[in-house]
């Protein structure tokens, strides 16, 4: 028995000679050669049970705790042992924080040692990866980790304090996600992502590395590579006619992007006019919501789009109920006007001379949604209509109705706060409350000051 071979079988270990060259012109000298040649030594153990496959060996580290988050996730783990097997060309079994690779490792320019080229790769590996500590969760949104974790990693650290990981481009989306409806970007104590340093020490394989601070924007989501495109169709009078609010596009397009992380454009068509991007009112015959982002998401804006038209609500106002304003047609837009004022979102649309509708979405809707009684209220408590009758002809008389019809005409908040619409001898005053009382006064004050009065007089027989 050779002397290498007694000391693989008392050490347990693989000895393999190094061939620093080879002289073609001398094949004896070459042979020879190599037993002068001093033998490295691999310290790594051989697997158990597979000691006669020399080519065979394991190497194990330990994971510091995000890289242990990581490859606990089952899609992650994957990914991780399949990127290895390409780097390295051997296997791995993973046990908590502990990964042991079954296989000979590619020869390293620097002659690396192996656990130190196992941690490089894996540290490389999470280089596509971000992590945030995330403090103090309510219910719903520990709700919503569990409802992602097919593509999100994350453990409790404490109490309600959670760690969370997922892939770097992932991981802005998912935040907005996560606390989205309830505005919680406050409760991050510790918001940034930890980025890995790759380490040649091996006495600080166990170690955290230092954290990078990353500042990221929230006004625009972040989409993955790989991305789907799908659209949304509104075309029904009634969906239509909430994009003529002037805020509700922008607020729809700010609560998809930041609850689904999709990205949001809306493309019109209209019969009447070649740019399909410009609002003009009544020409617009449909909308498209575009939404671009991944299937899952997409298909989760898209359901949560359908549930919020189908959520659309009239209310009818007519002549007979509702007093004659509905055939004023600046008195909707005064209507219209304090429904932004008091952050309504709901349309208010002349139908014909008698008829009004006001379209909202039921309260139901969390985001969008309004009581009808809100609607009722603004309208019966705020306003008020009146009706002025005119018969006068003198033109002293016409001139001062005339100047006065005027001044409200004039003033900056016409059909913003009152309006005037005239039929025949009849002028009808339409706007809040103190101000329609305020002209009607004035109005009543020209036609006493212009009225025929009667008076009683006593004539003697002589002068009858």
């Amino acid at each position: 028995m050779s002397t290498v071979e007694q000391i693989q079988i008392k050490f347990q270990v693989t000895i393999n000679p190094i061939i620093d060259s080879v002289d073609e012109t001398n094949d004896t000298e070459s042979i020879s050669s190599i037993q002068t040649i001093p033998v490295h030594i691999d310290t790594c153990l051989n697997t158990p049970g597979r000691f006669h496959d020399r080519s065979r060996q394991t190497t194990t580290i330990k994971l510091r705790p995000e890289w242990a988050l990581i490859v606990s996730h089952p899609k992650f783990k994957l990914e991780y042992k399949d990127f290895i097997h390409n780097e390295c060309g051997g296997e791995i079994d993973i046990h908590d924080d502990e990964v042991i690779y079954n296989g000979s490792f590619p020869r390293h320019v620097h002659d690396m040692k192996n656990n130190v080229n196992l941690q490089d790769k894996t540290n490389e590996f999470m280089q596509n990866f971000a992590w945030r500590t995330l403090f103090k969760l309510e219910p719903r949104n520990i709700e919503i980790l569990r409802m992602n974790s097919a593509t999100v990693a994350f453990t409790r650290v404490k109490d309600n304090d959670y760690m969370v990981a997922t892939k770097l481009h992932d991981i802005s989306g998912f935040i907005r996600k996560l606390f989205a409806k309830n505005n919680q970007y406050s409760q991050f104590e510790q918001s940034h992502l930890k980025m890995n340093i790759p380490s040649n020490n091996n006495s600080s394989l166990s170690l955290p590395t230092k954290s990078k601070i990353i500042e990221k924007s929230y006004n625009t989501p972040v989409i993955p590579s790989i991305t789907s495109t799908s659209m949304y169709t509104i075309n029904t009078p009634e969906q239509i006619s909430m994009f003529s609010i002037d805020t509700f596009e922008d607020r729809l397009r700010e609560y998809l992007e930041e609850t689904f992380n999709v990205q949001v454009t809306f493309e019109r068509t209209n019969n009447n006019n070649n740019n399909n991007n410009e609002k003009i009112k009544g020409l617009t015959n449909c909308i498209f919501i575009k939404l671009i982002g991944q299937k899952d998401d997409i298909e989760n804006a898209t359901k949560d789009l359908c549930n919020l038209f189908l959520s659309i609500k009239t209310k009818i106002f007519n002549d007979k109920t509702n007093s004659n304003w509905t055939k004023i047609e600046e008195a909707i837009e005064i209507i219209q006007y304090h429904f932004k004022l008091n952050n309504l979102i709901c349309t208010c649309q002349q139908i014909s001379s008698t008829i009004v509708y006001i379209h909202y979405f039921n309260i139901t809707n969390p985001q969008f949604g309004i009581d009808e009684q809100k609607i009722e209220d603004l309208i019966q408590e705020q306003f008020r209509l009146v009706t002025i009758n005119n018969n006068q002809q003198s033109s002293k008389f016409t001139k001062d109705w005339i100047d006065l019809e005027n001044i409200i005409h004039q003033r900056d908040d016409y059909k913003k706060n009152i309006c005037l619409y005239k039929e025949l001898n009849t002028i009808y005053l339409f706007g809040l409350t103190e101000l329609v009382k305020e002209f009607y006064q004035k109005f009543q004050q020209i036609i006493n000051k212009y009225n025929l009065q009667s008076c009683k007089i006593t004539l003697s027989e002589r002068q009858v």
